[in-house]
């Protein structure tokens, strides 16, 4: 695994690094490889430049850090965008626009990360073991279940993430994914229940 420039010790300097790779993520996502510069990272992570230079030597360092966590840091993207879920429709919805997320970035590190292969299947299955099991702490069956049916549509994100612009397959896969989701309370009646948030 690629190391930071500064290993860092204390609970506030890790924070600090993940979340300079989630804004990482997010500038790379939203603007393409094109657009990625340490200063839009810095800013859309609320640091200045030169902190992130404490912990990244530079833009490179940073892409290799990011492709050897990147797992970690979309269940920290999930987990920011679950907050803001009111119920289980909208917290299995996050789940599927972080495999979809993921799908991308994989993808996207590939040219920019000497010796990255995509491991998309791998990753989003990781990444939604994770997700579930957040959104599910209290009935982990439920998590598995949930986690095979959403595996199943794998092929899909896998489908989408070579076809980026594709915002029909998008809504197809984020509608499918919430659905197999919301399958078990659909039939239980257990989604007027109130949930406790992830995180």
């Amino acid at each position: 695994m690629a190391q930071p420039r500064r290993t860092p010790q204390q609970a506030r300097s890790r924070e600090t690094v993940v979340t300079i790779l989630v804004a990482a993520t997010r500038v790379l996502l939203q603007h393409g490889p094109g657009r990625l510069s340490t200063n839009r990272i810095a800013k859309v992570a609320g640091v200045s430049v030169g902190s992130l230079y404490q912990y990244f030597s530079d833009k490179r360092g940073l892409l290799a850090e990011l492709a050897a966590r990147r797992v970690e840091v979309m269940t920290v993207e999930f987990k920011c965008r679950v907050r803001r879920a009111s119920d289980v429709g909208e917290q299995c919805a996050a789940v599927a626009d972080v495999a979809w997320a993921m799908a991308r970035l994989e993808h996207l590190l590939c040219p920019l990360v000497p010796g990255h292969t995509p491991a998309v299947e791998a990753s989003c299955r990781q990444l939604l073991v994770s997700c579930l099991a957040a959104i599910f702490r209290d009935d982990p069956e439920r998590a598995r279940l949930v986690g095979a049916s959403m595996a199943a549509q794998l092929e899909l994100i896998t489908r989408g993430a070579a076809h980026p612009g594709d915002e029909a397959l998008s809504h197809e896969l984020r509608q499918r994914l919430a659905e197999l989701a919301l399958e078990p309370d659909i039939q239980s009646g257990i989604h007027s229940r109130p949930l406790a948030r992830a995180g």
